[in-house]
């Protein structure tokens, strides 16, 4: 097959340059792994200054689903020893505490482990929140989206400028409802790095209401969602017509069919788990999920000779060096070939502003966090 050009979507996770620019106001404190590839911080304070970063290629694929009280999140990343970070913010004033997950590709489980990582990046952690919620009760997630369109440097060059790695930060910190996490991002310029800002689209919600968030062209496109449109995975979903290339649509009809069994916080863990991404690339799986390939367009999947040869490229090219052992339902970490598994799913209480996390695609250990 090889008019497969890359099966994974791009995202572009901010790094650190230099801490030697401006004020320090990091303090933090590291507490260490609460288990194997999740680590959790506390901090009082941190650097909020984008001078301070530059970017880095990370790929991921990512769902959410919102039902009732209960948000559910998959993180979809390949397969490696880049742990999770729970980062627990405290409340001072003009900031409201919150607590969530944050990731980025500076760290290794090795490492941290041994001592032998760079101190200086821990203070850069807040700012690479993946998923969240406050103290008033407000959620927000990002997820990687196909760039399809015309890249800019801005949604409003009149306004003051805050990068598209920033907005979950300055949403968790500043916002009261989900309609003022709407009006925060609406008060920015929002700009993107040097590939563009179409790479995230966001889900805020709060107690009442659901809304996605996203980038086209240089127009900031938000919409409330309600019922079992309260979902999102890797393709626009504020847009009249099909994404050209739906990433993860075969995730979101997984999550729409069975909407209703996210309605209690077991069933929105068991929803998730429908949609773990260690299947994306599975050749035994009917329907075969094709879209995360991010190669073909909406009218190719729906070609069964298109179908046919990607399975078999699954199959015959792939599937040999797959970490990933669909048939057993293992992963063999003695392959050096990194997969895809969902990195983290947590599932989100609104109303008691806590959630709950597996790790690594292992279902057996779960950890509750709370603010």
């Amino acid at each position: 097959m090889t008019n497969l050009k890359k099966i994974t979507l791009t995202l572009f996770i901010a790094t650190p340059l230099l801490f030697g620019c401006g004020e320090d106001k990091s303090d933090y404190k590291y507490i260490g792994p609460v288990a194997p590839f999740l680590h959790e911080m506390v901090f009082d304070d941190y650097n909020f200054d984008e001078d301070l970063l530059t970017v880095q290629d990370y790929t991921g694929s990512c769902s959410v689903v919102r039902n009732g009280n209960f948000v559910g999140r998959n993180f979809d990343y390949f397969y490696n020893n880049v742990p999770d970070f729970i980062v627990r913010m405290n409340a001072k004033e003009g900031r409201y505490a919150s607590i969530g997950v944050a990731q980025t590709s500076l760290f290794k489980e090795a490492d941290l482990l041994s001592g032998n990582y760079n101190k200086e990046y821990m203070k850069l952690i807040p700012n690479v929140m993946m998923d969240g919620i406050n103290e008033k009760g407000v959620f927000v997630c990002n997820n990687v989206v196909a760039n399809e369109f015309d890249r800019n440097q801005g949604t409003d060059p009149t306004k003051e400028n805050l990068g598209v790695w920033f907005v979950a930060r300055k949403i968790l910190d500043k916002a009261a409802t989900a309609d003022e996490a709407v009006e925060i991002m609406r008060s920015y310029n929002i700009v993107g790095d040097l590939f563009g800002i179409e790479n995230l689209h966001f889900m805020i919600c709060d107690s009442l209401k659901t809304y996605v968030a996203e980038i086209v062209g240089s127009q900031l496109i938000i919409k409330e969602k309600t019922d079992d449109n309260q979902i999102m995975t890797n393709f626009l979903c504020n847009i009249d017509t099909m994404h050209d290339h739906p990433s993860g649509i075969e995730r979101y009809n997984i999550l729409k069919a069975n909407y209703e069994m996210g309605s209690t916080f077991k069933g929105m863990q068991d929803l998730l788990f429908k949609a773990r991404f260690s299947q994306s690339f599975n050749p035994n799986m009917d329907p075969i999920w094709v879209s995360d390939a991010g190669t073909f367009t909406y009218e190719q999947m729906q070609n069964p000779d298109v179908i046919a040869d990607y399975k078999s490229y699954l199959e015959n090219e792939l599937y040999p060096e797959f970490t990933y052992d669909f048939n057993n339902n293992i992963r063999n970490d003695d392959k050096e070939t990194a997969w895809w598994i969902t990195v983290h799913n947590s599932t989100y209480d609104i109303q008691n502003r806590s959630f709950k996390i597996f790790v690594q695609e292992d279902y057996e250990h779960c950890f509750e966090f709370k603010i």
